[in-house]
């Protein structure tokens, strides 16, 4: 597969967001109208018992959203394919102390071109500008924190052949993470660049041998720069640790197509990281997926990775070593009627900085969305989400749920 689960995962909360519910789990079916550009309208009221995500003192709120999206999808030539979206979405937390009515937008793009039969390039932008507090960030924010961002995804893959057998393509990942408060910005702000390089051999006809290297560099926007002293127009903001990172990847696997509804991947290997602040660190780094579309509209995807990751506690931790689990079914319970759900597990150690301990802390998400799709255009649905998160530090021990209904209407 192209992509990896979290970024489908990302991508249908994304799109539930604007749609039926905020922050859906469960991936909801997409429609199509068959033409090149569609729009859609959609209102849903639900309720979330932390709309801040806070460890203690949480503060549950009903939430009125309406939303509104675009979208084109075509090919322009024979050989390209031009995909655009956007999607506005309007929330009124009725008790949320302080601002009450928040604004999400998302921009997405994508361009495929086909050069040959041998040679492929795909290019996608994802920009999202995101009003709700709701990114998770225990122990860091203040139980009113602002944790608003802007953040901007851009996805490069270029494909060729190597002899008869072999194909040869390059990646490019940049992320760049920018948030609104200053202090969240302060500690946070990143931009992120993984290259790699990956070689595919064809040994079976359903059996192809992949071997990869990944080059990754995490640049922070304000690193190992001194306190600030607060003034009359900021307030005070602590020292930031050297916080930069450099990666180096090294796997293989194996990709496995037992047929054209089935596929299976692995990839194992490990990672060397190199940290300003601190020693370099060696970690495993493990992807294996499988996906099975068992009926028309209905599929069952799971994942498994094992990787280091970003801390969202800078100060205290320089980064994590997560292992992760998930799992997504989507079943058609009648040709009107679509069940989903999706079932996340993560168990993370948090490294920590020079005097600091590490610390271990788990993670259980899961998603349910029931979607009734009267005729081509409406889709009525309710859903429902649960987050608990376990720490060794109770200031990151939290608890969540949501729950609500929606309509979408589409033309």
């Amino acid at each position: 597969m192209k992509n990896y689960l979290r970024s489908a995962l990302a991508l249908a909360a994304l799109t539930a967001a604007s749609t039926l519910a905020h922050a859906v789990y469960a991936p909801l079916p997409a429609q199509d109208l068959g033409k090149a550009f569609t729009y859609h309208l959609g209102a849903s009221v639900y309720n979330d018992s932390n709309i801040f995500g806070s460890a203690k003192g949480a503060i549950s709120s009903a939430v009125y959203n309406l939303s509104f999206g675009l979208g084109f999808n075509s090919s322009v030539t024979d050989q390209t394919f031009l995909s655009l979206g956007y999607d506005l979405s309007r929330d009124n937390v009725v008790d949320r102390p302080g601002k009450k009515n928040l604004t999400n937008h998302a921009f997405t793009s994508r361009l495929s071109h086909t050069f040959s039969e041998a040679t492929t390039l795909d290019i996608s932008e994802n920009y999202q500008i995101t009003g709700r507090p709701d990114s998770l960030l225990n122990g860091v924010t203040t139980l009113t924190g602002d944790q608003s961002a802007k953040n901007n995804q851009f996805n490069l893959r270029f494909q060729t052949t190597a002899g008869e057998k072999g194909t040869v393509a390059f990646k490019y990942r940049n992320m760049d993470i920018n948030y609104d408060t200053e202090t969240l910005a302060r500690s946070l702000d990143r931009n992120d660049h993984l290259f790699g390089l990956e070689a595919a051999f064809a040994l079976l006809p359903d059996v192809k041998l992949v071997g990869e290297y990944r080059y990754g560099q995490v640049n922070y926007k304000t690193d190992n720069t001194p306190a600030v002293a607060a003034t009359a127009t900021h307030p005070a903001f602590v020292a930031q640790f050297a916080k930069d990172k450099k990666s180096n990847y090294l796997m293989a696997g194996v990709n496995y197509l037992p047929s054209e509804k089935t596929i299976f991947t692995a990839r194992g290997g490990f990672e060397n990281r190199s940290r300003d602040f601190t020693g370099s660190t060696s970690a495993p780094y493990v992807e294996l997926s499988a996906k099975h579309a068992y009926a028309e509209g209905s599929s069952f995807t799971a994942t498994y990775t094992y990787s280091l990751e970003e801390s969202t506690d800078v100060l205290r931790f320089t980064d994590s070593k997560v292992s992760r689990f998930a799992a997504t079914v989507q079943h058609h319970l009648s040709p009107m009627v679509i069940a989903s759900s999706s079932f996340i597990y993560e168990s993370a150690e948090l490294q920590g900085r020079v005097g600091q301990r590490n610390l271990a802390e788990s993670a259980t998400r899961f998603g349910v969305a029931l979607i009734w799709q009267p005729t081509k255009n409406w889709d009525v649905g309710a859903t429902l989400d649960v987050d608990h998160t376990t720490s060794d530090d109770v200031n990151r021990t939290q608890e969540r749920t949501r729950y609500g209904l929606g309509a979408r209407f589409s033309f």
